[in-house]
């Protein structure tokens, strides 16, 4: 149900900001695939974090807080890092004397890609438990504080 939940949300949202990106970055940005890539993905995230932070202030209007921003400006940049680490990571040999034969053999290529699941996991796990108290711990602080003062 999420993933489905999830995609439909993906797919709606992915070619809108694809056609805003387009308008807002300059062009001379886009020539480069890397650079449009990291440009996109940044430029994605804070459109989706501008809107929930709209969403936010409107529904918490006594919690002034940017949380929304920063958290999907968090995980642009992570995102962004990610590419440029699994990158840097495809290129390098594992150690294994750079032998050719060896880096293409079918064993190799699985322990690649067990390698790569792992610290993209990690990566993932750790950013998580990283960004979501240092982003909205307050909130729900303000926003239970807010509940309380309401009901008492």
């Amino acid at each position: 149900m999420a993933n489905e939940n999830q995609s439909f949300w993906h797919r709606l949202h992915i070619s809108g900001y694809s056609d805003y990106a387009h308008l807002l970055l300059p062009h001379r940005m886009l020539q480069n695939a890397a650079t449009k890539r990291a440009f996109m993905t940044l430029s994605f995230f804070l459109m989706s974090g501008a809107v929930h932070q709209i969403t936010s202030w409107k529904l918490h209007p006594d919690c002034g807080d940017y949380a929304d921003l920063q958290f999907f400006g968090m995980n642009a940049a992570a995102v962004i890092l990610e590419s440029v680490l699994l990158q840097a990571m495809s290129s390098q040999p594992l150690g294994l004397g750079g032998d050719r034969k060896v880096e293409r053999s079918h064993p190799h290529r699985l322990l690649r890609s067990a390698l790569a699941r792992f610290v993209g996991y990690a990566w993932v796990m750790a950013f998580f438990v990283w960004a979501i108290p240092r982003f909205y711990y307050t909130r729900i602080d303000c926003v239970v504080k807010s509940m309380a003062a309401n009901e008492g």
